[in-house]
């Protein structure tokens, strides 16, 4: 008899599972914004803004030590910083409090 085995396993879609696989949110920044630079272990040199036109380097992501997720700030745009899921949220158009399964799903 012949039996198949299936490797595969579902994993869950989580903000934790997310965070996990993206370590803290540095790999999903590295993976949406072009040519983004190490500064540090810690930060990223600061770039253009991914969501305007930026004319010099204003766009700053950090990794906060005591949670090991990774935050962003705009300082062009004193309204648009926050975390990996605010950053997702302000890509793909979608609301942060009303459309977070939707975000997740783009995400994953």
């Amino acid at each position: 008899m012949n039996t198949v085995i299936n490797y595969q396993r579902k994993i869950p879609k989580s903000t934790r599972t997310i965070l996990m696989v993206t370590a803290g949110g540095k790999l999903f920044y590295m993976a949406t914004i072009k040519n983004l630079e190490p500064k540090n272990e810690y930060q990223f040199k600061n770039c253009s803004s991914p969501f305007r036109k930026d004319s010099s380097p204003s766009f700053s992501i950090t990794c906060d030590r005591s949670t090991n997720k990774w935050n962003f700030k705009d300082f062009g745009d004193v309204s648009s910083s926050g975390d990996l899921f605010t950053y997702c949220a302000k890509r793909y158009g979608l609301d942060l409090k009303t459309e977070f399964t939707q975000i997740i799903e783009r995400m994953w």
